[in-house]
């Protein structure tokens, strides 16, 4: 799959009474009804159904029936890339209920997109590690960039002038202020099934050698350096022990180790918990459930809060 979706808006529709009907029915028209719902629109996968019901309702214990919670939520939500559709129905003025759907829009792009966000491109390149031959250079420095700063917990720094610009042979460098340490980084996106050549290595080394930083990072999307590429390291490991420097060299196959271990939210679960996180129970609907859980009373499943929910939606 060479597509990436881009969250780009959150549509809104609310009917108060008669009023505001004809925008909210519009939008139903567009999008169908919440329960007929079942898969992702975008990219098809099945989508995961939540419902939600307030926390003043569970205090007081006074509401029974789905039809007359003062507050529920209806929540559809899609794993793999995201896209969510989330209905509130507000009974609390019983003469005059409040309904609402919000719905995610998305653009569709790939990885060579730069406006797409980082956070999103690493969790496309996490099911879809080979298209990372596509990224541009300077999406790949960027993403590689994040990575290690949250690997070797740093913050960014980047040289635009000078020796140490990217034409000098150091990228960008990563400042761990605790510890008081620099880490260069030069960075090489391939778009070949090539193995690293020791050429660039060799380059990196000299850069390192002439700089004022001590540690050294050279990373490659290429899945593997060469031979001679890893015997130049190490016949070089005296030479760079006696300037005091610290090289490690990563290639495509161990920087996918590393992304790995990161625990990414889509920017939609973002917005959903800033948004959502105040709704207290939490459970599984059924595809079943048209018009909820409730339907034969308060739920016997187990609740959950909302931050559970995302944990396992994207787990």
């Amino acid at each position: 799959m060479n597509e990436i979706y881009k969250y780009i808006d959150t549509l809104s529709a609310f009917a108060c009474g008669d009023s505001g009907r004809k925008n909210f029915n519009s939008l139903l028209r567009i999008h169908g009804k919440i329960e007929k719902t079942k898969v992702c629109p975008f990219c098809s996968s099945v989508l995961k159904r939540w419902g939600g019901i307030s926390i003043e309702d569970i205090r007081h214990n006074i509401y029974r029936d789905w039809d007359y919670n003062e507050l529920y939520y209806v929540l559809i939500i899609c794993s793999a890339c995201g896209w969510y559709r989330y209905r509130i129905v507000d009974c609390s003025d019983f003469s005059i209920p409040v309904a609402g759907h919000r719905i995610s829009v998305f653009s569709k792009s790939d990885v060579s997109d730069e406006s797409i966000p980082i956070t999103e491109i690493k969790r496309y390149l996490i099911k879809n590690w080979q298209q990372r031959k596509l990224l541009t250079p300077n999406i790949a420095e960027k993403l590689i960039a994040d990575i290690f700063k949250e690997y070797l917990d740093c913050e960014i720094r980047y040289f635009t002038n000078g020796v140490y610009s990217p034409d000098g042979g150091i990228d960008f460098v990563l400042i761990n202020s605790n510890k008081g340490l620099e880490y260069a980084f030069q960075v090489k996106r391939r778009i070949s099934d090539s193995p690293e050549p020791v050429t660039e290595v060799r380059q990196f080394l000299g850069a390192m050698a002439s700089s004022p930083f001590k540690h050294g990072y050279y990373v490659t999307t290429a899945d593997r350096f060469t031979r001679s590429t890893i015997k130049e390291i190490q016949s070089s490991e005296k030479n760079i022990q006696n300037h005091n420097l610290s090289i490690n060299i990563v290639d495509g196959t161990d920087l996918f180790k590393i992304l790995q271990s990161h625990k990414l939210l889509p920017q939609t679960a973002i917005y959903l918990r800033d948004n959502l996180n105040f709704i207290a129970d939490w459970f599984p609907l059924d595809i079943r459930d048209d018009h909820g859980p409730w339907i034969n009373g308060y739920p016997q499943k187990k609740c959950i809060s909302f931050l559970e929910v995302l944990a396992l939606t994207f787990p």
